[in-house]
């Protein structure tokens, strides 16, 4: 049984170890989905398959370049490029909740 899913996961490996860096951040994607679902209900969250890791962000800077982040979110990109979020101080019903808080400012 064991050796027929590492059998498997070594198939899969040499499969998306050729995909594009766009499809392999899909799977990153998926990947991280799933990890959030099995902590949510208390499982084993498997660490990040080795043909994920070091995958880079990948989103284009001002100078044209691509960015070479490989620290990850939840959606496949960097922090600077879309991956935490702004704050509740953004939107409207945000706004309301932050000036309420107990936040000094």
């Amino acid at each position: 049984m064991f050796r027929q899913a590492a059998e498997a996961e070594r198939q899969w490996a040499a499969y998306a170890a050729n995909l594009p860096h766009d499809d392999k951040r899909q799977l990153f994607r998926e990947w991280w989905a799933e990890a959030e679902a099995a902590q949510a209900a208390g499982r084993y969250v498997r660490s990040c398959p080795r043909y994920l890791r070091g995958l880079a962000c990948g989103a284009r800077k001002k100078n044209g370049e691509q960015c070479r982040s490989t620290t990850l979110c939840a959606n496949g990109r960097c922090k600077f490029h879309g991956g935490v979020s702004t704050g509740p101080a953004r939107k409207q019903a945000g706004r309301g909740r932050w000036k309420t808080s107990n936040w000094v400012a």
